[in-house]
């Protein structure tokens, strides 16, 4: 059991009161980096049962006295005696320097960067590393999120508003969200939010530093505790990180998660809309966690894509999964992008994706509210990025078909009837796609599979990570459309010849989405994409060298992004009824 004390701290006169006894944490949850005790340390005994309540807003409201601002002039600099946080609209507090010693190091202090301080390097300091801050800073409120963010790009050298005290390992696990995981997020979007604006609104959002330190840690862990001989100090870039192992994604993910339980009492508004973006990129990120995270539960509850769905449907906001709002480019007058708009559509889209992955892994129906009876024979000439995100969409759409209640086909279909209709309108596109698709889509370098000489996947080079996406997606519909159609002949004479089709159809897409993959290795949405496409059609390689293949590249996708394809792998060699590979 934790019980959370709020501590409020009038300001007064120093001078007539006598310095305060020195407050230490322990951390119930991690016992092993919890402080020392002296045997004779008195615990208090509650005399009943506890009860919880939430006086916050009352707290807030009696407190009248001045805050203690304080600034740090360079980031590495001494700790002032005062560390203030700020928070927006809730109470104020101040906490000494030595109230926080047990959890924060100097290197903490408010992350304002000077030349002074470039090429400095804190891990070599003789103080020890900072505390994590999942321990240090559970009680933020989300409104700290409202707050009037700064440009991404400044050179004044002042504290940012709202900073919050980020310690040398959140500061680790941004870079390595940065520079590993955050393109997979931004594959498809022109302005990258993920990579340069998510890094700086963390800065000042805890939801968005607590699910970024989430996913980070959960990587980087599985990935360092891999290796053969396991260490007793996990890495970053050569800087130690003592306090970092594998249950420090369960303390980043908790805190998290309990910040974006208040989201529901935030009114949607203009005024609040950048702390709801920040929110709905915060709950796509938590459900990449999930997704990891099933290598070692062994389920995915689907928990962040119910969050997901729950926003868009309580909102009604069916518009943003439109062929219009795929076009928009979400900037004003002047051409500057706008913020909430740009952040929440990255974020709905990214959403979209990993619907498309959960409808076809677990084939149930699709749950986002996408537009009705889109109009594909309209789409004009366009940049690579929307011509990814009209591709993307139109797959989500053929996903819908498939697996949606309200488009149950009937056993016998009509030529004419409503399912075949649809079915026809979205096999229309591909064919227009085929036969005439945007110049910039072809392939840079194309070579067929030569399984004589073990290469059991063509080569496949597109120009950007776009394109390798967007073609996935074309060919995870294509699969799709080729197992659903209405008019397929499921019985009698004929229909044998049938499902062989599929099958060829389904082995050859399978490869396609293999061979855009390895194009590089690196792509972590790409190879995803392609393990979805197995988990779909893996079962039909008789080929015995083509099922080892399938295999290693699973295993592949496991080793280098730590995403877990092992139920995948052993459902294949059931359907194959061959035992495990080495």
């Amino acid at each position: 059991m934790q019980v959370l004390f709020i501590f409020q701290v009038d300001v007064v006169d120093r001078a007539h009161i006598a310095p305060p006894k020195r407050l230490r944490f322990k951390d119930v949850v991690k016992f092993k980096r919890a402080p020392g005790f002296t045997v004779n340390q008195p615990w208090l005994q509650p005399s009943s049962t506890l009860s919880f309540l939430d006086e916050t807003a009352a707290v807030a409201k009696a407190s009248n006295g001045p805050a203690i601002s304080t600034r740090t002039d360079q980031l590495h600099s001494p700790p002032s005696p005062q560390i203030q946080t700020e928070q927006a609209p809730g109470p104020q507090s101040t906490v000494t320097s030595d109230q926080t010693s047990s959890s924060l190091s100097p290197e903490c202090s408010a992350p304002t960067v000077n030349a002074d301080a470039i090429h400095h390097r804190p891990w070599e300091d003789s103080y020890a590393p900072s505390e994590s801050l999942a321990h240090a800073v559970v009680g933020l409120s989300p409104t700290t999120i409202i707050a009037t963010t700064p440009s991404p790009i400044t050179t004044q050298d002042t504290s940012i508003p709202n900073a919050l005290p980020i310690g040398l390992q959140e500061a680790c696990l941004i870079r390595h969200f940065t520079a590993k995981l955050a393109h997979a997020f931004d594959t498809t979007d022109r302005d990258a939010h993920y990579t340069l604006t998510l890094p700086h609104r963390a800065m000042n959002s805890p939801v968005l530093l607590y699910a970024i330190c989430t996913v980070s840690s959960r990587l980087l862990t599985s990935w360092w505790y891999s290796k053969a001989s396991k260490p007793t100090v996990l890495h970053f870039d050569n800087i130690p990180l003592p306090e970092l192992d594998e249950s420090s994604a369960i303390h980043y993910h908790n805190a998290c998660l309990g910040l974006l339980l208040d989201f529901a009492n935030i009114p949607v508004d203009k005024a609040n809309a950048e702390a709801h973006a920040d929110a709905l990129a915060a709950t796509t990120i938590l459900r990449t966690y999930e997704q990891l995270d099933t290598s070692l539960t062994g389920l995915d509850a689907e928990v962040y894509q119910g969050v997901v769905q729950t926003v868009m449907s309580k909102h009604h906001d069916v518009s943003i999964y439109s062929l219009e709002n795929m076009d928009k480019k979400h900037r004003d007058e002047r051409g500057d992008l706008i913020l909430a708009e740009g952040l929440r559509t990255s974020a709905c889209l990214i959403a979209l994706r990993q619907e498309i992955w959960s409808v076809l892994l677990y084939r149930r129906p699709f749950r986002l509210p996408l537009a009705e009876n889109m109009d594909y024979s309209t789409l004009g000439p366009t940049d690579d990025f929307t011509w990814a995100n009209r591709l993307i969409l139109w797959c989500a759409d053929v996903a819908r078909f498939c697996f949606g209640s309200s488009t149950s086909m009937p056993q016998s279909p009509e030529k004419h009837s409503p399912a075949y209709e649809k079915w026809r309108t979205l096999k229309d596109f591909d064919d227009r796609w085929t036969a005439n698709p945007p110049a910039y889509f072809r392939p840079l370098y194309h070579c067929p599979a030569r399984p004589e000489r073990g290469d059991y996947f063509p080569v496949i080079w597109q120009l950007n990570d776009a394109h390798i996406i967007a073609m996935q997606h074309l060919e995870l519909g294509r699969m799709l459309l080729a197992v659903y159609n209405p008019r397929r002949q499921r019985v009698g004479i004929g229909s044998s010849a049938s499902n062989l089709a599929i099958e060829r159809q389904l082995r050859e897409s399978i490869k396609v989405l293999c061979g855009l993959a390895l194009a590089d290795k690196r792509f972590q949405a790409g190879m995803t994409v392609a393990a979805i496409g197995i988990s779909i059609g893996g079962e039909f390689f008789d080929n015995v060298r083509e099922q080892g293949a399938i295999v290693g590249f699973l295993k592949t996708l496991e080793e280098e992004h730590a995403w877990p394809t092992r139920s995948i792998i052993d459902a294949l060699q059931t359907a194959w009824g061959v035992g495990a590979y080495a």
